[in-house]
């Protein structure tokens, strides 16, 4: 029996061999993550001008509509950085995206600040915390390292949300805008910067211009090709289109590897299925808003279009445009023995040195379909060559790799035809 299933494995991955299409792969990466995408974020609508190039790749390759569209609409309330976005330091520019980012929930902030150095040496967290809130930061910059916050938070309660005029963190290099977006505005305006930011500075300029949107519109991308034989019976294979966007005007975030790799991949399984029909549907899903916060995903369960109790297994691609040689993933009790037997398509192959399992965690879009007890999987790379860029402007076509994508393509459409 085992042989018979090797054989059979073996001629899966021949015709896969024949259907993959790295070419075809790099051309909508490229595209994905081009500046005529503007991040796939919400500055310049570059979100639904990806959404809207994934639907018309749909009806090319010829996936059916799920309900009349191949849109799931919905919004949320959303802040951005759209416009002027220029740090200063002593009279130098930083350069944005490099040497500074600011986080998510900050609102706009214009002026000429002094700057203080918190004294880490005679540290008296409440003396500082009533110096906050009495006013004498009104309108100053304090500096703290990221490090000495986290071992100090509990001293430091209500400095984040206190009255002074801004935060500048310290943080390592390279230096990552991790949340773009948030649904909330905070009172101060918070920025980090990387390691290089000095001990000495006296006077901060700055000019961020947010935008808070009310309700921005996004959409779900959802397509299906109908099973042969069994067409309630579905297969979903997943990966969140959007990305980082803008952080001002000129600066956007490509997101090549995070996460046009998982994206692209799944158009490459749509045409593979369409000239290789299945005996299960598979329902493909590219989702809006996972940067912020699993948006798109978390609306999906709560309204879903298809049955969840008809998912035989979930797919969740997220990064995978890396050349590390162990693949990393998570999955729920109920997804064990897809896990098995991604693991045992891997050994057979030699894909990957291994498949390391991590903690199931609210980090991608498989996450909320555990939630209902899905049975699915993510996978991505947690090393790599590409690994360091992901959420830095430097995650481009040319900083990603596509070592893994004839793999992992192999890897998904054996598992469908032998779960």
């Amino acid at each position: 029996m085992k042989k018979i299933l090797f054989f059979v494995s073996l001629l899966l991955l021949v015709n896969a061999a024949h259907s993959q299409d790295l070419k075809r792969y790099r051309k909508d990466i490229k595209t994905l993550s081009s500046k005529n995408m503007e991040g796939r974020g919400y500055c310049k609508n570059g979100m639904n001008k990806a959404a809207a190039f994934l639907a018309k790749e749909f009806e090319k390759i010829g996936v059916e509509k799920v309900n009349g569209s191949y849109y799931q609409t919905f919004s949320y309330d959303v802040n951005v950085f759209p416009g002027k976005a220029e740090v200063r330091i002593d009279g130098k520019k930083l350069k944005v995206g490099e040497q500074w980012v600011v986080r998510e929930f900050s609102p706009g902030c214009h002026g000429v600040y002094d700057i203080y150095y918190i004294d880490t040496v005679n540290f008296d967290g409440k003396k500082l915390m009533a110096d906050i809130n009495g006013g004498l930061y009104d309108e100053k910059f304090i500096v703290i390292d990221w490090d000495f916050y986290r071992t100090h938070y509990r001293d430091l309660n209500g400095f984040t949300r206190g009255r002074q005029k801004g935060i500048i963190c310290r943080w390592s290099t390279p230096l990552k805008f991790y949340k773009a977006y948030s649904d909330f505005l905070a009172p101060t305006v918070i920025i980090w910067v990387n390691s290089e930011f000095g001990n000495d500075a006296k006077q901060i300029e700055i000019n961020i211009d947010n935008q808070f949107f009310k309700n921005y519109q996004v959409r779900n991308v959802i397509g299906m090709i109908p099973g042969m034989k069994y067409p309630d019976s579905t297969f979903v294979v997943t990966a969140h289109y959007d990305h980082q966007g803008h952080l001002g005007a000129k600066q956007y975030y490509p997101g090549a590897n995070d996460n046009a790799s998982g994206t692209a991949m799944l158009l490459n399984l749509a045409r593979y299925y369409m000239k290789n029909r299945p005996e299960c549907s598979v329902v493909f899903i590219a989702f809006a808003g996972e940067e912020a916060g699993l948006r798109g995903s978390l609306h999906y369960v709560e309204n879903p279009m298809l049955p969840l109790e008809n998912i035989k297994y979930l797919i969740n691609l997220d990064m995978i445009g890396d050349n590390g040689i162990n693949l990393y993933a998570e999955t729920n009790v109920s997804g064990e023995r897809g896990l098995r037997l991604f693991e045992e398509i891997n050994n057979e192959n030699q894909f990957f040195s291994s498949i390391q399992r991590g903690e199931l965690a609210g980090n991608s879009d498989h996450f909320p379909f555990t939630e209902k007890n899905v049975p699915a999987i993510l996978m991505m790379f947690e090393e790599g060559d590409a690994f360091p860029y992901y959420h830095t402007y430097k995650d481009t076509v040319k900083t990603m790799s596509f070592d893994s994508f004839e793999k992992i393509f192999k890897m998904i459409t054996t598992f469908i035809n032998r779960y």
